[in-house]
């Protein structure tokens, strides 16, 4: 480590605040918004993390890279999120490769999009409003479904929406039209905000395909498109997806949840030894590196401590006090 590049204070601008990032993204152009995100994004800060061993009592203080939209840790860890998800096991509705007849299916695939006519600042505001809306509209017509949706940007900014729905006891009527599955009921499913494409899903997994698509591209650190949906949905405080709790279900079946015994994790949410402890030390507001996890010396620690862009939790909770 280079001790007088690392711990020099950070020259940076104070935070944006949301309100400003959102009359940004009403602006002619995207671009100033796009600006302000990146700020975001790659102005860094540090968790400072202890970790004792109580075996060998070798202890040692991490630097670890803190997550924010778009980082290249928020990305690995939304993908080891969605991996119970990808991997969620297989039901096939139909065979889609016989056009022979008509199938039925339980799952769809939607698309909707915002028409033109309102602005892109009250289509991103309403976009979770109007997407529940739509589909307890569905509900009210078909029953109870679970569902698995994400949000993308399109060029001009507007709000895409990406979904897989699964239905508990309807089944849909399928035919084959231009080379896809669609469905006989598709006016109950268009919405009022502007266009809708519907598909029938022969399986689970060809849907939960569909969606891994878009999250992918738009995940990628060297994705246009990807940069753009994060900045707006940083702007408009929308979350990257949502799994309904039939999804969420499956997740927590596969962790440890039937236990009473007291664990911990890593940051990649792999179950430590017992004998290992981590401390919730500070945070450094400042660039250390391009390593997620660095090793500290104590003269490293204290010349954090020192800096003015170190800061620590109170004890007791609440907000964090700079010292």
């Amino acid at each position: 480590m280079a001790e007088s590049k690392i711990f020099e204070e950070p020259i940076r601008r104070n935070p944006i605040r949301y309100k400003d990032a959102e009359i940004l993204a009403t602006s002619n152009t995207l671009e100033p918004l796009l600006d302000e995100y990146r700020t975001y994004r790659d102005d860094e800060f540090r968790i400072i993390l202890r970790r004792e061993d109580n075996n060998t009592f070798e202890d040692k203080t991490i630097a670890v890279l803190g997550s924010k939209r778009g980082n290249s840790v928020y990305t690995h860890k939304i993908r080891k999120r969605l991996a119970p998800i990808r991997n969620y096991p297989d039901h096939q509705f139909f065979n889609f490769r016989d056009r022979s007849r008509r199938h039925k299916t339980k799952a769809l695939f939607v698309d909707y999009t915002y028409n033109r006519e309102g602005s892109l600042s009250d289509a991103w505001k309403q976009i979770g409003k109007d997407l529940n809306r739509q589909f307890s509209l569905i509900r009210s017509r078909y029953g109870a479904f679970s569902d698995f949706r994400t949000f993308e940007a399109q060029r001009d900014g507007y709000p895409h929406i990406h979904a897989v729905l699964i239905f508990k006891d309807y089944e849909f009527e399928t035919f084959h039209y231009n080379g896809k599955w669609r469905i006989q009921e598709r006016d109950d499913l268009i919405w009022s905000e502007g266009f809708s494409d519907i598909l029938a899903l022969s399986s689970t997994r060809s849907g939960l395909r569909y969606v891994s698509k878009y999250m992918t591209k738009g995940y990628g650190s060297d994705s246009p498109m990807g940069e753009l949906t994060h900045a707006l949905m940083w702007a408009f405080h929308k979350r990257s997806y949502a799994v309904s709790g039939d999804f969420l279900d499956l997740i927590k079946s596969m962790s440890n949840s039937n236990t009473d015994e007291l664990i911990q994790t890593n940051l990649s949410g792999e179950t430590l030894p017992i004998r290992i402890k981590w401390r919730l030390i500070g945070f450094y507001h400042g660039s250390l590196g391009v390593d997620w996890f660095i090793e500290l010396t104590l003269s490293e620690i204290r010349d954090i401590r020192n800096s003015g862009s170190w800061f620590e939790p109170k004890p007791k909770g609440g907000d964090y006090a700079y010292h």
